[in-house]
């Protein structure tokens, strides 16, 4: 007698992992909703702050997959389209002004791309098609551990496939289209003959839109010429039109060769009884969701709102008749939660040849001297993985942001006095005054005198007309350490208010709490004498951490230090180990008796690669694990670390990876500047 072992992987097993994965991928918190059964055939649309997945699948990898996918829209530019702006691969057929289109307030840039087509939701269903296909051959190129589960689960997919040889002209080429965005390349198939040239001017133009640095826009203007090739076809058989075996392994042209019509948008169509046969169905692929339900409007001027949603057709009814007062409540609750995503999609920065970015399993090597290489402590072997890190020291170059910094001094005007109290409780030992300085707290009279004479006189004035406050020995060295993790551009719901000017609501950024923080702090130790220098952080996997230089010891606080904190982004992931380690190093060229270093960040460690080759189940302790010991590494070198996090679920790792070291959870964001200064104090006098 045989038995059948069940293999299959439950959603809420891995729930938790795969949300964690998912905001580190595209920088937003989502619910993991499983799907209820009677949403299995016809799943309602995923939201801002909502991604449902089946209860229930094969394994953990097809998980892994479909979040991936879906966060990668957001880093690979899906919502960022641009009306005006051309692709890299095709020519442009899009109309150089708007003035044929018609434009509503409210509407999003693909909005008025879609109003190009009078057939709208075929164009729409053509372009998710499309763009799914980029953003699936983009991350198999960016996540080099996901190629295998692309590979496999597109042939699964494959396999569950409608027959195409069933079909009339029209629906076969739909169904050619998708099974070439999920890459079937080498099966030929027997169907009218009148697909032979449009099947190769499709193989062509998929060709080009998988090329790295294929964009959102290459995905329109691949939407318009297929969407071309496939309201030419009819979609009911042909009397005696012969069949023929379709290949789709080669272009017949090259895609910018045809002759593709200009004249865009197209007239509306005539509706005709029964013209509903025209009409053709992408069958949905399973790991992908479908982006037509809810294509957003990203506007960097304002936070999107749920009504900025836009269907070009009407909700399926199975996923009407399961809204009632409940799933309206909730969906209160997640408008409250979508308010937090990034105001326009997050920038990162590989540059256009995605194929030479790999994740390798042995040592980095670099001759370049930005870059520094940094062990990886492996607490499955206990053993340090030699120069497996690789940071590159950055330096930001931003355009003199004056107002930004009044503008902070303005709203924090409450703030001042407080963080004046905190600062000058610190006593000011071992300080003297040093006249005719560039810089400084106080103008120098004397120096002012002689300048102006100098200047009356006609001979060169100096500039050198501060006095300023120094250490004779600097006691103390804090290094500020700042996330700039992808989820660092989530909006802070405490803190919208409306624009008195033009009504709009306005929300600010974990991101700019941050840099509101910096500055403040700067603009009152500097009468301190510290030594403090700032420092951001990102990753996207061991080769590729990246290190902001904004102020270095040396540094006086000037308006070049407040343009690089201005200048400051959002990135990608957190890989926090090898940036303490390099905060280390620069700590330890400080002659200061006392070293803090400042961590401040809103979420755990992790990153792409982080332990994957023990599998996923491992990558989040693999990663806490390496921070804790690069924390271990701080104290042993006579540095006192300390992690200021905004994360309300950081008691879940903090435990683990601070060690005896001390750690706080800030659970309002806002509050963010005064507990900078009051920590600082405190752990000064310690």
């Amino acid at each position: 007698m045989t038995s059948s072992v069940d293999h299959s992987v439950l959603l809420e097993e891995v729930q938790h992992k795969l949300a964690i994965y998912y905001q580190a991928l595209a920088g937003r918190r989502v619910h993991l909703v499983p799907l209820a059964e009677d949403e299995m055939k016809t799943p309602p649309p995923d939201t801002g702050s909502t991604v449902r997945l089946p209860p229930k699948q094969a394994s953990d990898q097809w998980y892994k997959l479909a979040v991936s996918h879906r966060a990668a829209h957001y880093e690979a530019g899906t919502f960022g389209f641009s009306f005006s702006t051309p692709g890299l691969y095709f020519d442009s057929l899009r109309p150089q002004s708007l003035e044929k289109i018609p434009v509503y307030d409210g509407d999003s840039e693909l909005d008025w791309f879609f109003r190009l087509f009078a057939r709208r939701e075929m164009a729409l269903d053509l372009f998710n098609v499309l763009e799914d296909f980029r953003i699936d051959e983009w991350a198999a190129r960016r996540y080099r551990g996901l190629r295998e589960i692309f590979v496999n689960t597109q042939r699964s997919e494959l396999g569950r496939r409608p027959d195409i040889t069933l079909m009339p002209p029209r629906q076969a080429f739909a169904e050619a289209i998708v099974r070439l965005s999920l890459n079937d390349r080498s099966a030929s198939f027997g169907v009218s003959r009148i697909l032979k040239t449009p099947a190769a001017w499709a193989v062509g133009v998929m060709e080009a839109l998988g090329q790295p640095g294929a964009s959102v826009e290459d995905s329109a203007e691949a939407t318009i010429r297929l969407y071309h090739l496939l309201s030419g076809l009819p979609n009911v058989d042909v009397p005696g039109a012969e069949s023929a075996l379709i290949s789709l392994s080669e272009p017949e042209i090259p895609i910018n060769g045809m002759l593709w019509p200009k004249e865009w948008p197209e007239p509306d169509p005539v509706h005709l009884e029964g013209d509903q046969v025209l009409e053709v169905n992408f069958e949905p692929v399973s790991y992908r969701e479908q982006l037509g339900f809810w294509l957003r409007n990203y506007a960097p001027s304002a936070p999107p709102e749920l009504q900025s949603i836009f269907t070009f057709r009407e909700m399926p009814s199975k996923a009407k008749a399961t809204m009632n007062d409940d799933t309206l409540a909730m969906q209160d609750d997640e408008f409250e939660q979508d308010l937090q995503r990034p105001l326009k999609p997050l920038p990162h920065d590989h540059g256009f040849d995605d194929e030479a970015h790999e994740h390798s399993s042995e040592s980095i090597h670099s001759h370049d001297p930005s870059v520094f290489l940094y062990p990886e402590w492996d607490y499955q072997k206990s053993l340090y993985l030699r120069d497996w890190c690789a940071l590159r020291e950055q330096n930001l170059v931003g355009a003199d942001q004056n107002q930004l910094f009044d503008e902070t001094i303005r709203r924090n005007s409450h703030l001042i006095p407080k963080i004046m109290q905190v600062i000058e409780s610190i006593a000011p030992e071992n300080l003297r005054r040093v006249y005719r300085m560039p810089y400084g707290d106080d103008l120098d009279i004397d120096a002012c005198i002689d300048s102006v004479t100098d200047l009356f006189a006609g001979v060169g004035s100096s500039e050198n007309v501060y006095s300023s406050r120094e250490r004779i020995s600097r006691d103390v060295a804090v290094a500020f350490l700042l996330d700039l993790s992808a989820s660092t551009a989530e909006s802070i719901a405490s803190d919208r208010r409306t624009d008195s000017t033009t009504g709009q609501t306005l929300t600010r950024r974990i991101i700019d709490i941050e840099k509101e923080s910096m500055m403040l702090l700067l603009a009152v130790t500097s009468k301190i004498g510290d030594a403090v220098g700032i420092y951001g952080f990102s990753g996207t996997g061991r080769d590729h951490v990246e290190f902001y230089c904004l102020k270095e010891f040396r540094d006086h606080f000037s308006q070049e230090v407040i343009n690089r904190i201005s200048a400051l982004n959002p990135v990608h992931t957190t890989r926090m180990a090898p940036a303490i380690r390099h905060s280390i190093r620069k700590l330890a060229r400080q002659e200061s008796q006392t070293k803090i270093l400042m961590i401040i960040s809103d979420g755990r460690p992790f990153d792409i690669d982080y332990g994957i080759e023990y599998g996923e189940e491992f990558m989040l302790d693999y990663a806490v694990q390496d921070t804790r010991k690069a924390l271990d590494e701080a104290r042993i070198s006579g540095v006192r670390p300390f992690l200021l996090t905004v994360d309300e679920q950081g008691n879940d790792y903090l435990r683990e990876m601070c060690n005896y070291m001390g750690y706080e959870i800030l659970t309002d964001v806002s509050q963010l500047p005064m507990r900078i200064v009051s920590l600082y104090r405190e752990l000064r006098a310690v």
